[in-house]
């Protein structure tokens, strides 16, 4: 007896010990079929094990709200930016995974309708005989709107089934006992019985976007930090491609002035370019916490500058502020970008304001974070000695280096701080942690001097200082004023050379209005109309979108000062 009772008491502590280990994800129903099918690696890549729960994106975040325990949530964008001021998502962990749009099924090989133009699709809404979607589902609120906006609304909701979620609405399509179905992509595309007829027309059409968060309460939330490192992944993003979906950020890299050139992209092609530009001791993940803030109306793309995180060193150590800026002129032309908005901190700043002033043609408008046209000689020489220093000795481990950081940058999220120990660091040949860097990027930290490039920049420009930091004193900040009628100079008290690590939702709304002012219009992403096949027929095939923009000149003999 004693021994059954032991041995029962042991099998229920294994059971409770392996379920403690477990990542707990909630999840979306519109990334089921793709997370299923990266289950596997993920678990192999992060050596735990993940306990799934799919469900609409509404459903799971109440249980989110009641208390429910969880690891990572995968839903809707505007339900975790929500659950994060709520504090139940821990902000700076938040990371886009893809997008969907919408699509309209039939029942297999069942006749394809025309859904080609708005009108066709407007017909065919209005002779189908019933019409199902979620009740709950994240393409209601667009669908409605889209009903609406046709004038139908009637007409349509008297035929129309609301099901609890999308599983069940395309069952009644699929059993035949309902003509249409209208819901996610991404949830069409794996689902038997249904055969996709093709994405609502450009003019109907609005991509749901699917955002990944650490619960602020996690039990395993470094394990939580791989897994979405793992999604957000060259291998995950195929795997999203194929099940109907477009990834949205992707490490891509351009060969420019013989180096190999890393940056981020978060897609969304045909909007207005986001480009940021990080600093010394930094890496292109440094923006990662803001980027979620702005992926859904900016093409946003941060690069790793020569000699930084995945990006090639350079063979000559060249390490000028004009030297990332050559880089920075071949990558524009190269990715054929134009109206950009250049966002750059610390000496991505100094790289922001250059650009700008010799292409004021391709620059809508500047982010330069606590940094001016100045580097006094007492900054460049202790730069110098703490590179030269930390490449010297690094670090034991990754706590080790992330300690440091939290020593140093008090005020900054303890995420933020691990994720760049994470991806901006590297481990050496006899063990030891250091920064993924070429240690001579400390021969390009020298004195330096912009206002010859500044006076030139035509573009609507916002510095924000950290009102701790002494790095653009008054004097400089006066000088600025008279230079360019056009700037705005904010400073936040109390911070740091990072205001935007260091209060990021603050510093997010200051940006936002600068935006708001400057940039009148954003551009959507175009939707890629469907193709007829050879019978005449709706054919569809989820692939990726092109690059349209015309090639720019960048007036490579513009006279260039010595930076």
């Amino acid at each position: 007896m004693i021994t059954t009772a032991t041995v029962g008491f042991a099998v229920l502590l294994a059971a409770a010990a392996a379920q403690a280990n477990e990542v707990r994800v909630l999840s979306s129903n519109g990334v089921k079929a793709a997370l299923l099918e990266l289950r596997p690696e993920s678990e192999r890549a992060i050596g735990r094990a993940l306990a799934i729960e799919f469900g609409t994106s509404a459903g799971l975040k109440q249980r989110i709200e009641a208390g429910e325990e969880f690891d990572v949530a995968i839903l809707t964008s505007e339900i975790i930016d929500d659950l994060a001021r709520k504090r139940r998502i821990a902000g700076s962990t938040r990371a886009d995974l893809a997008h969907s749009g919408i699509g309209v099924g039939v029942r297999k090989g069942a006749s394809r309708p025309d859904i080609l133009t708005p009108e066709a699709l407007k017909q065919t809404l209005l002779a189908a005989t019933s019409i199902a979607y979620a009740r709950d589902g994240a393409s209601r609120v667009h669908i409605e709107a889209m009903l609406e906006r046709m004038g139908i609304a009637r007409e349509v909701g008297r035929k129309t089934v609301l099901e609890q979620g999308s599983a069940k609405a395309m069952a009644a399509v699929a059993e035949g006992r309902s003509e249409l179905v209208l819901t996610l992509l991404s949830e069409l595309l794996p689902t038997a019985g249904i055969d996709v007829v093709g994405p609502l027309p450009a003019e109907y059409q609005n991509e749901v976007v699917f955002r990944a968060g650490v619960s602020a309460l996690a039990r395993n939330a470094e394990s939580s930090r791989d897994l979405i490192q793992f999604l957000t992944g060259p291998a995950a993003a195929r795997t999203f491609e194929a099940n109907g979906m477009e990834p949205l950020r992707l490490d891509r890299f351009v060969q420019v002035n013989g180096l190999r050139i890393h940056y981020l992209d978060w897609g969304s092609a045909g909007k207005q370019p986001l480009l940021m530009l990080h600093g010394i001791g930094r890496v292109a993940h440094t923006f990662d916490h803001v980027v979620p803030h702005f992926n859904e109306s900016y093409h946003v793309m941060a690069v790793d500058l020569r000699g930084h995180g995945d990006s090639d060193w350079d063979p000559e150590g060249a390490y000028l502020v004009e030297d990332y800026v050559k880089d920075i002129e071949k990558l524009v032309a190269v990715l054929r970008l134009t109206d950009i908005v250049l966002w750059g901190n610390s000496t991505g700043g100094r790289v922001a304001q250059v650009f700008a002033s010799m292409h004021p043609g391709l620059v809508a408008s500047v982010i330069v974070e606590d940094v001016g046209p100045e580097r006094p000689r007492e900054v460049a020489n202790n730069v110098t000695r703490r590179i030269q220093k930390e490449d010297e000795t690094g670090w034991e481990n990754e706590d080790a280096l992330f300690a440091e950081l939290k020593s140093s940058n008090p005020r900054t999220g303890d995420e933020i701080l691990h994720s760049l120990a994470r991806h901006g660091s590297k481990r050496r040949a006899d063990g030891r942690v250091i920064w993924k860097r070429d240690p001579n990027i400390a021969r390009g930290f020298v004195p330096t001097q912009l206002w010859d490039h500044v006076r030139r920049i035509q573009a609507p420009i916002l510095y924000i200082l950290g009102g701790r930091s002494s790095i653009v004193p008054l004097e400089t900040q006066e000088r600025l004023r008279e230079a360019l009628p056009q700037v705005q100079i904010v400073t936040m008290p109390g911070l740091g050379h990072y205001p935007s690590e260091e209060s990021p939702e603050e510093y997010l709304r200051i940006v936002d209005r600068f935006l708001e002012d400057t940039t009148p219009s954003i551009r959507r992403a175009p939707v890629r109309p469907h193709e007829a096949d050879s019978n005449g027929k709706t054919a569809w095939e989820p692939r990726r979108k092109s690059r349209p923009l015309a090639q720019p000149t960048l007036g490579r003999d513009n006279p260039r000062s010595v930076l």
